[in-house]
């Protein structure tokens, strides 16, 4: 007998739109949805709403004689968003059966047994985003500069997450909504014609953006892994053991102790007499603390560079990240205490070896976990990255060659994708995810190289 699983999901909706236009100068828009999905089951239906509208400046009387503005545009939105999706246990699919308890069934002894899978939460809702902005676009002197400046929040309330649980209740996590946080930051975008003459250009585009993240509404703090959610944090700070270097006398891993107080604040400091911050060679011992480091970049963007010689056309795109950071688990895990037969970091050749050595790296003692902590800020990395994304360099046969051999383009080119990648440390990609956790072992983005031809008849 073949047992094929089940996967059934359904949304209804419905969708209501208005848009209006006076006079080509103030336009607005609204719309309403309301919809249905079968991942619930108390509360199916929810109902979003969304406005927008716009006011183009330079159609006003006062701005005839403003010649250098060509286009300058005020405009602003509000909209309203729903999300039903949360991934299974592992994190690696999509569960369509989240409101519900799950059981499977596996071999006990050749008898089949049945056992509790996932718990379910027939309260679950609607995870809604707010989602408002505010944003000028322009274009001067003869649209030789253009962009945009922009500013956006989005506000995410009933969250939906896997919530970690005690192992006794017979599951480790349950899903559920569990509180509200924002999104908010600047984007900036400007293009320019920085040259134009009559056989050479160069197009610049700038793209520049922030993020800043709160957790605002939350029943209980927790801790899931790297992080731990808090009102008033961030989801991305980082809640870690934090490493205070390598004991000169012998070699031992130290780490800053951190307690929790009456009020039930954690990560307090433990201090001595002194005032000092104490340390500990056992990180079950030291407690973890927000160490003031989180994942999000201060400033994250893109550099379009395109030239025109004649009929050569080169295109090349950066792109860029400053500030934050992650943790390296794959430099981790290549820097352990010295587990036989398992491969080393160059790094490691500066391990301490005697009493005196001054050194960041442990003593190699296979089997003493005290040394080689994963969950320790010992392994947080700069995130700053800047990366050649593409180059593409083409040349066009001009009209006169393409009309004696018959086509009407014909095109060369030659182009190049991920061709370099500089960061903190080699083979890291900070890339990999906005949590800072990249495992070390993940798939890199290939470097390609290709040529080719684009005929037009």
């Amino acid at each position: 007998m073949v047992v094929k699983p089940i996967i059934s999901y359904k949304l209804e909706g419905y969708f209501a739109r208005l848009n209006y236009n006076f006079n080509d100068k103030y336009y607005i828009s609204g719309s309403v949805r309301r919809d249905g999905s079968s991942v619930f089951t108390n509360n199916k239906w929810g109902t979003f709403y969304s406005v927008g509208a716009s006011w183009r400046i330079d159609q006003e009387g006062f701005m005839d004689n403003v010649s250098f503005i060509d286009n300058l545009k005020l405009r602003g939105s509000y909209g309203e968003v729903g999300n039903d999706n949360l991934l299974n246990n592992a994190g690696t699919a999509r569960n369509f059966f989240i409101s519900q308890g799950l059981y499977g069934i596996l071999p006990n002894a050749g008898t089949p047994g049945i056992f509790w899978s996932a718990t379910g939460n027939a309260d679950l809702r609607w995870e809604n985003s707010t989602n408002w902005d505010v944003a000028l676009e322009f274009g001067l002197f003869n649209n030789r500069l253009s962009g945009s400046f922009e500013f956006y929040k989005r506000i995410s309330s009933d969250l939906l997450y896997n919530v970690p649980i005690p192992a006794s209740e017979g599951q480790i996590e349950a899903p559920n909504n569990i509180g509200d946080m924002y999104n908010q930051g600047f984007e900036i975008g400007l293009n320019a014609r920085i040259v134009n003459s009559t056989n050479f250009s160069w197009d610049l585009g700038l793209q520049a953006s922030t993020l800043k993240n709160e957790i605002t509404s939350i029943p209980d703090p927790f801790v899931t892994g790297s992080k731990r959610w808090d009102v008033g944090r961030s989801r991305f700070d980082f809640f870690l053991y934090d490493f205070a270097g390598v004991d000169p006398s012998n070699g031992d891993a130290l780490y800053y102790m951190y307690e929790e107080d009456d009020d039930g604040n954690v990560g307090i400091p433990v201090l001595d007499e002194n005032g000092a911050h104490m340390v500990t060679n056992d990180w079950q011992d030291a407690g973890k603390g927000y160490i003031d480091s989180n994942t999000v970049p201060d400033v994250i963007g893109s550099i379009n560079n395109s030239f025109t010689y004649k009929n050569f056309n080169l295109n090349i795109l950066l792109t860029y990240q400053i500030g934050g950071q992650v943790i390296d688990y794959g430099y981790a895990d290549m820097m352990h205490e010295g587990d036989y037969g398992a491969s080393l970091h160059p790094d490691i050749m500066n391990a301490w070896k005697a009493p005196g050595d001054i050194t960041n790296v442990p003593r190699l003692q296979n089997g003493d976990q005290n040394l080689s902590q994963r969950l320790s800020s010992r392994w947080l990395t700069d995130a700053d990255f800047l990366a050649l994304r593409n180059v593409n360099l083409a040349y066009n046969l001009n009209k006169r060659v393409t009309e004696k051999i018959g086509v009407n383009n014909f095109r060369l080119f030659v182009s190049g994708e991920n061709l370099f990648m500089w960061s903190k440390r080699t083979g890291l990609d900070p890339q990999y995810n906005l949590a800072g956790t990249a495992a070390g072992n993940d798939y890199a983005p290939n470097r390609i190289i290709s040529f080719g031809v684009n005929v037009s008849f």
